[in-house]
């Protein structure tokens, strides 16, 4: 995210005028905006406002993002199922964040979620197929497991490097 010194007037003036007639990418970036302070001020209320106008509009980033503010309780009362079905909306947007993350929700039991490894073989499959490189990891250690897939240590080798590829930090390639 930009900081605020880095916003001219006329940038900023144009961005709340596209958020304003409907734009949904204006729209999120204003929530995040708002989220972070990148205007100089901090408003969860204003951020949540636009994220959600942008998230109505099939918009799979603010969808993702209310997802996680409505599981955190970030200017909202914590909400799991809330949440949960943002992240879904954003995950069937081909949002490969909110993917990866319900993967490793329901692969961890996060949250109080029921661990679930088939939901999160197709959540981390979904994110994966859409390049994220993390998805690709996880899905990795499951193929080299044999966890809720069969054992595939080639495929899960091949997943992880392709993680390391993209440049995750993580993914160490078993020998």
């Amino acid at each position: 995210m930009r900081q605020t010194e880095d916003w001219t007037p006329e940038e900023k003036k144009s961005l709340i005028a596209a958020a304003e007639k409907g734009d949904p990418w204006a729209q999120c970036q204003l929530g995040a905006i708002y989220a972070t302070g990148s205007f100089g001020e901090v408003d969860a209320v204003k951020s949540l406002d636009w994220y959600r106008r942008a998230a109505e509009q099939d918009f799979g980033e603010a969808q993702y993002n209310l997802g996680l503010i409505h599981i955190f309780g970030e200017g909202v009362e914590k909400n799991l199922n809330t949440g949960l079905q943002w992240l879904e909306k954003a995950a069937a947007n081909h949002e490969s964040d909110a993917e990866q993350l319900l993967g490793e929700i329901y692969e961890q039991g996060a949250f109080g979620v029921p661990r679930n490894l088939d939901l999160a073989v197709k959540w981390y499959t979904a994110a994966a197929d859409h390049g994220n490189a993390k998805a690709k990891y996880c899905l990795g250690l499951l193929f080299t497991a044999g966890k809720g897939v069969p054992k595939d240590e080639a495929r899960g080798r091949q997943l992880i490097q392709e993680a390391a590829d993209a440049g995750y930090r993580y993914a160490d390639v078993p020998k």
